[in-house]
């Protein structure tokens, strides 16, 4: 075969023109090998490229999702302050409501003679101070106010 082609090169009938076109088509055959070669690179370095958009988006995705947990987490957390936060109102108004009674039947008394037996008490206790602490002077037995009268209930 190469023979064949060495004496076509050699024939008188084989001229410029057709060596010329020859010359063409393998510069042409060239650069056509040489773009192939091209795509190949630039296809590779694409899905090169698109492997690591989707390990990012995995990654991204996985990140979401562990923020989504915290969140979830963070609610479950403030849902549980919040039921303890309602739980000491609750206790709170419980006991200022039994504060509140209590004052009111203390207003029942408060402007009469403390009883003799609470004085007593009153006044062993007030014995009972530490040296560091002055003993206050007995309670009165009297009606603070001249006159007291218990006020009308509403």
């Amino acid at each position: 075969m190469f023979s064949q082609v060495a004496r076509l090169c050699i024939a008188p009938s084989f001229n410029k023109a057709m060596s010329i076109a020859l010359m063409i088509g393998v510069l042409i055959n060239a650069f056509l090998c040489y773009e192939r070669k091209v795509l190949q690179a630039q296809n590779q370095a694409q899905q090169t490229e698109i492997a690591l958009v989707r390990s990012d988006n995995q990654n991204l995705a996985n990140q979401l999702e562990l923020a989504q947990n915290h969140i979830q987490r963070y609610q479950q957390q403030i849902e549980k302050l919040h039921q303890q936060v309602l739980a000491k109102l609750n206790q709170a108004e419980e006991r200022t409501n039994e504060i509140i009674q209590e004052l009111d039947n203390v207003k029942n008394w408060r402007d009469q003679p403390i009883p003799n037996g609470i004085g007593r008490l009153l006044n062993q206790r007030s014995g009972t101070l530490s040296n560091h602490q002055t003993a206050p002077t007995g309670l009165p037995t009297q009606p603070t106010v001249p006159n007291a009268q218990i006020p009308a209930k509403k």
